[in-house]
């Protein structure tokens, strides 16, 4: 019995940790208890008991009409004290303004959560028609997106193949995405140094990864824009441009932590 008890401990942990992504993820309209269910893999009661410990301890909040789960105050406050070495966000900030400033389109600074790419940032430029795919806190499947092809693409080869099964039934959500594609999507990457990729119908996203010393990414940043005006010669453009802002970018950040 006394063994059991830690492999148990662990699979609670995990439990939680699933939940809390799932959460997240839908945390604009709120997450309703079937779907986290289904997505968890977890019987309602008990899905229920977890929500409730977590609703207790100020992790998550129930909306009180639509029963419908969303983050709570206490993962703000955990977030608040999270200072990692360097910020990426806070030392990206007057990038992501001069690159929306010279695109005037919707810039996008994500990250990646094991299997998963989270929006850190993003910033909207002047132009009326605007591409708001992901809010800020959002997440995606790694390689549904074009930051999400970035970090896929600049990991080292198995880890990426590990992450391309794991998310591979996961995609079709996304506008009928299949790994065949985002597949695709790498491989254009690892050719050409940076994504270029139309999911949203009607809207096409080109993006760069920003890379430590190791050449691991630590973040990508991606500018979205209706499809008329991501044609040839201006996404080479807005490449080149993003590119000088990334090497910049790069450079504070390793002499931030230096």
């Amino acid at each position: 019995m006394t063994k059991s008890a830690p492999v148990q401990g662990t699979q609670v942990v995990k439990r939680i940790a699933n939940l809390m992504r799932e959460v997240a993820q839908r945390n604009e309209q709120g997450a309703r208890l079937v779907d986290l269910c289904r997505t968890v893999q977890l019987e309602q009661p008990t899905a229920h008991r977890l929500l409730k410990a977590l609703a207790a301890e100020g992790l998550v909040v129930q909306h009180p009409e639509s029963k419908r789960y969303q983050l709570g105050p206490l993962v703000s406050e955990l977030g608040l004290a999270v200072q990692t070495a360097f910020d990426v966000r806070a030392l990206a900030h007057e990038t992501l303004e001069r690159i929306a400033s010279f695109t005037k389109d919707t810039v996008y600074l994500l990250v990646q959560s094991r299997y998963e790419s989270v929006c850190l940032d993003r910033r909207e430029g002047s132009y009326p028609i605007k591409v708001l795919t992901l809010d800020v806190g959002g997440r995606r499947p790694l390689g549904s997106n074009a930051s999400g092809v970035c970090l896929l693409g600049s990991l080292p080869e198995e880890e990426m193949e590990g992450i391309l099964q794991h998310n591979a039934s996961l995609y079709p959500q996304y506008e009928g995405l299949s790994e065949a594609k985002v597949r695709s999507y790498v491989q254009e990457f690892k050719a050409r140094g940076y994504a270029d990729v139309s999911i949203a119908p009607g809207t096409r996203t080109v993006g760069l990864a920003i890379k430590g010393p190791n050449g691991r990414p630590i973040a990508a940043i991606a500018v979205a824009a209706v499809e008329g005006r991501m044609q040839s010669p201006r996404n080479e453009e807005i490449v080149q441009f993003v590119l000088k802002e990334i090497v910049a970018l790069e450079r504070s950040l390793f002499s931030h932590t230096v």
